[in-house]
């Protein structure tokens, strides 16, 4: 089929480097249950020495992550010390 673009190695590095910098950091975060400030801060400190774009505050760092916390791949919720965050199945949150 002449409308069909042939995969190429290009193709697929151009494709790895669409992933963006919160799917990235969510893919290496250990999962860990954290606040939202220690969340982004080991986000920023990931998008620095991988060399990402990140989100310049918390509150847009939270926004970005709705689309995670809508499809499975990151858990919210409100504790008695707040809210917290972690990755579903890991460990349980109190």
């Amino acid at each position: 089929d002449s409308r069909k673009i042939p995969k190429t190695e290009y193709m697929a590095q151009s494709a790895e480097a669409e992933i963006n910098s919160e799917t990235s950091f969510l893919e290496a975060w250990d999962g860990d249950r954290c606040t939202m400030k220690e969340l982004y801060d080991l986000y920023t400190a990931h998008c620095r020495s991988h060399e990402l774009a990140y989100a310049t505050n918390s509150k847009s760092f939270g926004i970005r992550l709705l689309e995670h916390i809508r499809d499975g791949t990151l858990v919210k919720k409100r504790t008695n010390a707040g809210v917290v965050f972690q990755k579903p199945g890991n460990g349980r949150v109190e």
